[in-house]
């Protein structure tokens, strides 16, 4: 079900990306003399840890070289952060400096380890820590890698979500973000209405919804309108019957009624200029109104497991009543896109037979549609009950 992760591109693009962050954040330091003038506050006080970080800093940005393809900095900036982290084992960048320098892995990484442990706000180190646990595909430390960076760093939401959209692919992540995203972070909501709206991580999404609480509803409607057309019915009905308590209301001889809750399994009305369809102030109704030269499909919904033969009566009122055949209801089998039935309204209660269906169609799209003709006056229908059986 789930896609792989291209790991050594996304890899690849974070090391990219890393001089950018670096900058982006290289203006966050304490001290005021220090962050106007590094250089200066460095040779006032040579045991100034943090001028001495801002100094590594901006030289590793200056002299980076690669090796083994990998961004390293010069040896004068590793020179710098050595001692800025002599007198002062708390500066965060001068570690990311000395982790860069390290072509032995395990040294490498035992420097992000330490400096991680004393400091788990610095962005720039967060994302060093990032990019190794996106290389080990290890899927936990990078989820919780980024909530760090995310919670002090909202802002960087569109940077990140794709990175996070891309483990949530992956089924066995569901569990860690059922734990993380508890709305705890203002980051949370934001990327579950980003990853609704990508096809390849709502299957893992409606797996996720029982665990979370702090979605509404319209993120409900979004995840099962998504899934069903992106033809995912089963989930989509799970989804539904989760968030209803069990209501699907598709078994049965039974009046449709005009709930437009969560299409397609409720109505979609259009809503247009000139041409719009909406439910009466009671509720009991459908009302439409066709300007001239407008018209298409103004209601549909889906029918699951429906049952041959099948016969949808339909109790109208429309004006001028000799226009009732501009008026049409179409069924259409779901599972291929095949039309099984298109026909006009009559002037009084209009009813239409389906004999029997395909084999394969798992379930019925149901479309109203009309048109008012271009030079010929309104057309208004009333529609008070749709009943099936």
């Amino acid at each position: 079900m789930s896609k792989s992760i291209n790991w050594t591109r996304l890899a690849a693009s974070l090391v990219l990306a890393a001089p950018l962050i670096w900058l982006l954040t290289a203006q966050a330091f304490s001290i005021a003399a220090t962050k106007q003038s590094p250089k200066l506050a460095a040779s006032a006080l040579s045991s100034n840890g943090l001028a001495l970080e801002r100094i590594a800093f901006e030289q590793s940005l200056e002299g980076v070289v690669q090796e083994k393809g990998v961004p390293s900095p010069g040896k004068e900036a590793v020179r710098t952060a050595l001692s800025a982290v002599q007198n002062d084992p708390l500066v965060p960048k001068a570690h990311i400096v000395l982790a860069l320098s390290q072509l032995d892995e395990s040294q490498r990484r035992k420097i992000l380890d330490l400096a991680n442990s004393a400091n788990r706000r610095d962005l720039s180190l967060q994302g060093l820590v990032l990019q190794d646990a996106i290389l080990d595909e290890d899927y936990d430390n990078s989820i919780a890698t980024l909530d760090r960076i995310l919670r002090v760093h909202p802002e960087y939401g569109g940077e990140f979500f794709p990175i996070l959209v891309q483990a949530l692919a992956q089924e066995e992540t569901v569990a860690t973000f059922a734990t993380m995203l508890d709305g705890s972070s203002t980051w949370h909501k934001g990327f579950l209405e980003f990853a609704v709206r990508q096809s390849s991580v709502r299957p893992n999404l409606a797996l996720l919804r029982p665990n979370i609480t702090l979605v509404d509803e319209e993120f409900d409607r979004r995840l099962i309108e998504g899934l069903a057309r992106d033809g995912d019915i089963i989930r989509a009905v799970g989804v539904l019957e989760s968030v209803t308590e069990g209501r699907t209301g598709f078994e049965g001889p039974r009046v449709l009624g005009w709930s437009s809750d969560y299409p397609p399994f409720d109505w979609r009305f259009v809503d247009t200029a000139g041409f719009r369809a909406q439910t009466t102030a009671d509720g009991e109704a459908l009302e439409v109104s066709i300007r001239p030269g407008k018209g298409g499909i103004f209601a549909e919904r889906a029918i699951l497991e429906p049952s041959a033969p099948l016969t949808i009566s339909i109790t109208h009122e429309i004006t001028p009543v000799e226009r009732a055949k501009d008026v049409r209801l179409e069924l259409i089998c779901g599972s291929n896109g095949a039309s099984l039935l298109d026909e006009q309204f009559s002037p009084a209660q209009t009813r239409f037979s389906l004999a029997q269906l395909p084999r394969d169609c798992q379930y019925l799209k149901l479309a109203l549609r009309a048109r008012a003709w271009s030079g010929r006056s309104k057309l208004d229908v009333l529609l008070k009950e749709v009943r099936m059986e």
